[in-house]
């Protein structure tokens, strides 16, 4: 490990010092393994294989065939109920690669920062000046999930595989914008509208060893010719727990552990949402339920502890829902506190109803119970007020409407319009999807209407985007 780590710092220091090596730099030891987006055929001249192309125009350490074995997948981790409701999830187009490290379950997203701050490489971390966003405390896998098959939750190690600077995920919140293409909305690869030619084009494109094609086309940052969609990349190992065939590629749902979503949590009940009083930033803040206003009080972070447990932090000071003096008791009051670690501060979600289907990237409006690990308590508002300023209190569990909590995340901001040039045209039109990949998106219901509860709350809730 020792060894990797100083092989990676100068790897990091070469790719400052030459920035047009950044493509064998990031993951010149990865072997493509990719099939094309249309006829699954193999291809030795692109592939989406972009960031780990050696520099000789046919991706260095690509073997002449497909790694086969006849040892069965290893059973890939499971999320937990809620998961993905808790964190950003988006439908995205997978290829697949050969590791360094045989049969490794891992896979590559777009953006270097991750890569190292998933290794806990500060040195690169710090010569790539990455943002302080790239925590190492951040838990930096992928629940992906293919249509018809369980979900497994996968470790990144890699970055690809086109561009290595795409943190596409991002642009939810305005602590953490896109580096690059901030002219697409979160969700929404660079790769995926570049292979269609629009966007990013070029009148002469390169191959992966960076020569000219003499072909025109939608380009990755480095201006090589983008052949297919590709968001994530998964090792062979991955894709084969997961159902691949090998070579294949598939549009996946994923979602990101280390970008959470804002959500609303609204009471069935009264309508009203979850909110820290007066927008207090101290700690030991109450809080109360109050009328959906759109400030930052009112919205909530999610962070797994482990399995269906989370801590919720309160998105204007990431302070944490806290069981006042850890109390156990019947009508103990909720506050917010900073974190200390304690059972009072961490929370059991328990999904109400049928689980959603994996596909269902609309599900943005799911109800819920917020259970304390400290007392086995549930989140409810006191005397099951439906009043402004009434105060949050834990309680036995009864089922009551004003037990049960409506999660709804919060709409992302819209990017700037694209602007219109001669030589660009269409270039937010993603690539299109195939009809049997993309689920048909329909209409969520309402937080505010819940079945047994009156009108109010939160309107028009947001659909997931759809790749």
């Amino acid at each position: 490990m020792r060894t990797r780590a100083l092989v990676a710092l100068v790897a990091a220091s070469a790719w400052l010092l030459f920035p047009g090596g950044a493509m064998a730099v990031v993951s010149a030891d990865k072997k493509p393994e990719q099939a094309d987006e249309k006829t699954g055929s193999k291809r030795d001249d692109s592939g989406g294989s972009g960031d780990r192309d050696s520099g000789d125009g046919h991706g260095g350490g690509r073997s002449s065939e497909p790694t086969t074995t006849t040892e069965a997948p290893k059973p890939l981790d499971r999320p937990s109920p809620g998961i993905d409701f808790a964190f950003a999830t988006y439908r995205v187009f997978a290829t697949q690669f050969e590791p360094t490290v045989p049969g490794s379950v891992e896979v590559a997203v777009p953006d270097k920062c991750v890569k190292f701050a998933a290794l806990k490489n500060t040195a690169t971390l710090a010569l790539l000046k990455c943002p302080a966003s790239y925590s190492l405390d951040r838990d930096y896998r992928i629940v992906v999930t293919r249509d018809g098959s369980p979900p497994g939750i996968i470790p990144v190690k890699e970055a690809g595989p086109w561009n290595i600077d795409d943190n596409w995920w991002s642009g939810r919140r305005g602590d953490e914008a896109r580096r690059l293409y901030g002219d697409l909305p979160a969700g929404r690869p660079e790769a995926q509208v570049a292979s269609g030619g629009g966007y990013n084009h070029v009148d002469d494109c390169k191959d992966l060893g960076g020569k000219p094609t003499g072909t025109p086309g939608g380009a990755d940052q480095f201006g090589r010719c983008v052949r297919n969609p590709a968001g994530i990349d998964l090792s062979v190992a991955a894709a084969r727990a997961l159902g691949f065939r090998p070579l294949e590629n598939a549009w996946v749902n994923v979602t990101l552990l280390w970008e959470p979503t804002e959500i609303i949590l609204t009471n069935a009940k009264s309508g009203k949402a979850l909110d820290v009083k007066d927008g207090s930033r101290l700690d030991a803040a109450p809080v109360i339920q109050h009328s959906y206003v759109g400030a930052a009080n009112q919205r909530w972070r999610l962070r797994q502890v482990a399995g269906d447990v989370y801590t919720v932090a309160a998105a204007h000071t990431g302070k944490l829902l806290d069981v006042r003096d850890r109390s156990i008791a019947e009508g103990a009051h909720l506050m917010q506190h900073g974190a200390t670690g304690g059972t009072n501060q961490q929370w059991r979600l328990i999904p109400l109803g049928p689980p959603a289907p994996p596909a269902a990237l609309n599900k943005t409006s799911r109800p819920f119970t917020l259970v304390s690990v400290g007392s086995n308590k549930v989140l409810d508002v006191a005397g099951a007020a439906t009043t402004d300023v009434a105060q949050v209190v834990q309680s036995t569990g009864t089922g009551a409407p004003n037990q049960t909590w409506i999660a709804t995340i919060v709409e992302p901001p819209a990017p700037p319009p694209l602007p219109a040039t001669p030589d660009r045209t269409d270039k937010a039109s993603p690539a299109p999807v195939p009809a049997s990949a993309a689920p048909t998106p329909a209409p969520a219901a309402p937080p505010s209407t819940p079945s047994g509860s009156s009108p109010g709350g939160i309107a028009n809730p947001r659909e997931l985007p759809a790749g």
